[in-house]
């Protein structure tokens, strides 16, 4: 968990960098923003790009939710993680995929709540190959979670 947390920090750092620093300068050279006196100043990309990428990140999310298997949230893997010590990982590559794009929007802050559930799904995933115990899986599950956090502020447990 310490690497996949520590390649996706790197990948959300990469992304920020780009859609925050590249894409403004380039859409500044093109012509398309301008400077605080012409047509688009700059700074309305700061409310622009967040609300394009919500936008599409929030039709591809329903869509998921349509389909009837929906990206876990919070609250599923609370619940899943008390009655049955594991979280469904179908959607392990979408939450991730979309977690990181989120993040690069700038619609999230902070990767917590993302990294406890890619790593609850993967976790979830490693008890069923290996046919643990309920409460075997909900250990696993919860160490996980705390593994992905930990290491993404660079304290490893």
């Amino acid at each position: 968990m310490g690497l996949f947390t520590a390649a996706w920090g790197v990948v959300i750092e990469t992304l920020v960098k780009f859609v925050w620093s590249t894409i403004p300068k380039y859409l500044l050279i093109m012509g398309i923003f301008t400077d605080m006196g012409g047509h688009l100043p700059l700074p309305h990309y700061m409310w622009m790009c967040p609300a394009f990428f919500g936008g599409i990140l929030s039709y591809i999310t329903a869509k998921y939710s349509e389909s009837g298997n929906p990206i876990p949230g919070q609250n599923d893997w609370i619940k899943s993680l008390h009655i049955v010590g594991v979280i469904g990982h179908s959607r392990l590559i979408e939450l991730v995929a979309i977690s990181t794009l989120t993040m690069a929007s700038g619609l999230s802050l902070r990767a917590e709540m993302p990294l406890i559930l890619s790593s609850g799904m993967f976790g979830s995933w490693l008890e069923i190959k290996t046919k643990q115990s309920i409460s075997s899986a909900r250990v696993l599950n919860l160490v996980a979670a705390s593994a992905a956090v930990s290491g993404f502020f660079g304290f490893p447990i």
